[in-house]
């Protein structure tokens, strides 16, 4: 039997963990001008790359990306 390593890039996102990147998302999309939907998933895509790199807090994440 294969055992996979997975890194925690490729792990799936945890609730709690969602709701900090959503947290994230949301008090960027208020602080910047109305963007597109390809612009929101971009910033969405961006706060997870992040977040499982290792940019686990919130004021760090926001700041990385304002």
């Amino acid at each position: 039997m294969t055992t996979i390593q997975f890194s925690d890039r490729r792990m799936p996102l945890r609730e709690e963990e969602i709701e900090v990147c959503e947290r994230v998302f949301r008090q960027l999309c208020r602080r910047q001008p109305p963007m597109s939907e390809t612009e929101r998933e971009a910033l969405a895509s961006s706060i997870i790359y992040y977040y499982q790199t290792g940019v686990r807090n919130e004021g760090s994440l926001a700041r990385l990306l304002a």
